[in-house]
Formats: C-alpha cells, structure tokens, sequence
C-alpha cells in the first residue's frame, strides 16, 4: 500500500539530504529558518542548540537557495561559519539566480573581502574555480571589487586566472577596464594569460588599448 501524504504535512515537514552521502533527515522549516537567522546573527551557541549532536538541518534552504553558511559568510561571522563546516555543511551550494548573480559561500566571501572565511571555505572543501550562471569564479569577483588581498589569497591557493565567463571574459580583462593596475600586474605576476580573448574578440591588450591602460600597451 502506498501512503498518501497530506498537503498539511508536506507544509509541516520537508526532506533534504545533508553533507553526509545518503544520509536524508526530516527538517522542520521552522527549525531551519531559526537557524538560519542565527547564524546570521553569529549567535553560535543558538546555532549549535538548534543543530544538536547530529548537526541537524545545517544545509537547510530558503526559497532563494540561501544556506545558513551563506548567511554567516555575508555577515562575517567566522566561528559560525567553522562550526557549521565542521558539521558538514556543504560549501558549494549555488543560490537560485538573480539576474545571473548565483553565489556560493566563497563566492560571497570574496565579493565582501571575508578574508579568513574565505581559508576557512577552502579549507572545508570550497570548490575555488566554481563558476556561478553567467561563469564568474571567487577570483573574477575579487577582481571586479578591487579586494586585492582576497585576490592574492585566492591565487595562493590554486585559483585559476584564466577561466572565462559567459563574456569570454578573465580576472585580467576585468581588471584592465577598471584601469585596477595593482590586480593586474598581481595576475600577470601569476601567469595571466593576456592574450585570451573575449567573446568580442578583445584580448586585455586591445581592452587596455581602447582604455589607455598603461600596463599593457
């Protein structure tokens, strides 16, 4: 016999699978938005009370595809943001798309210049040459911000300079048409490769040349 389930129920309860591989727990949305918002707020040990031993609920979602890893990066909040890591929270969830804009943790890590979450991610098994919908990394977002400490960290740490979005873009080409000089020769001291070209057929020399930035010309 097949068990039918009530629309009543379904609203009460709903399934996720967590970090752990074929492990399915029931979370109670209430529950996940608590701690969601707690985590936001860097209430660690409401965080840990609501994750219990068995770190329940920690890869819960909202209707926009927000962790509550996402909500501890954005708001800086590193103890919770390592906690909720070491409870196998998963790194690399994609929000839903925003005009393109879909972010990782890492990814708005590096839009924000959370340096020390952003080693604490990688760390944790953040994918750092991830690619959100319109094929940005954490790098290109380092760039296209000027947070050139998180730039140089990324590199450090395996980024790739030379992946494209959806422009055909790379980090140089951003960096040249923002005349950012010092993200520039950081790339180029990283084996940028200059002559790649965009979707448009530019390379960041041409880009460099259509802008009068020096560096390149």
């Amino acid at each position: 016999m097949v068990a039918i389930t009530t629309m009543s129920s379904v609203l009460l309860m709903c399934t996720i699978i967590v970090a752990n591989p074929g492990q399915a727990t029931q979370i109670d949305p209430a529950k996940g938005e608590k701690l969601y918002e707690a985590s936001g707020r860097g209430d660690l040990e409401e965080v840990k009370r609501l994750a219990g031993d068995q770190c329940t609920g920690v890869n819960w979602q909202d209707s926009r595809n927000w962790t509550s890893l996402h909500n501890a990066v954005i708001s800086n909040e590193k103890q919770v943001a390592m906690f909720l890591l070491s409870c196998n929270a998963d790194p690399n969830t994609l929000t839903r798309s925003y005009l393109g804009e879909t972010w990782t943790p890492l990814m708005s890590a590096s839009r924000y210049n959370h340096l020390e979450i952003a080693k604490a991610l990688i760390n944790g098994g953040s994918v750092v040459d991830q690619q959100r919908l319109d094929g940005q990394t954490a790098l290109i977002l380092a760039v296209r911000f000027d947070n050139l400490d998180m730039t140089n960290t990324l590199l450090d740490l395996g980024a790739d300079t030379d992946i494209q979005d959806d422009e055909g873009k790379t980090a140089i080409h951003y960096a040249v048409e923002r005349n950012l000089t010092e993200q520039a020769i950081t790339l180029l001291l990283h084996g940028a490769d200059e002559s790649i070209q965009t979707t448009a057929g530019e390379t960041a020399a041409d880009i460099a040349n259509r802008k009068g930035f020096s560096l390149l010309q």
